[in-house]
């Protein structure tokens, strides 16, 4: 697979691939600067209000999710990957 530069042809891609697979999920949002993501996971491979509390919650509030305290902000680590 070729990822995309472009978020929504990815995220569109991955719901092509997983389109048959009831447990596959796909939660899109919007970061305060306009930064947009997805996160992918397997319903029932993971504790959805974990990813809830120490992924999303941290990321939509602002705040660096738990051992990415020496980032300046979640953008700069997306671009310099």
């Amino acid at each position: 697979m070729n990822l995309s530069t472009n978020i929504e042809q990815n995220e569109a891609f991955l719901r092509e691939q997983f389109h048959h697979c009831s447990d596959f999920m796909i939660r899109s949002f919007k970061l305060k600067d306009d930064t947009l993501l997805f996160i992918a996971y397997l319903d029932g491979m993971i504790r959805v209000q974990s990813v809830e509390e120490n992924i999303l919650k941290p990321l939509i509030l602002g705040e660096p999710p738990l051992g990415m305290d020496r980032l300046q902000s979640l953008t700069e680590m997306i671009r310099s990957n």
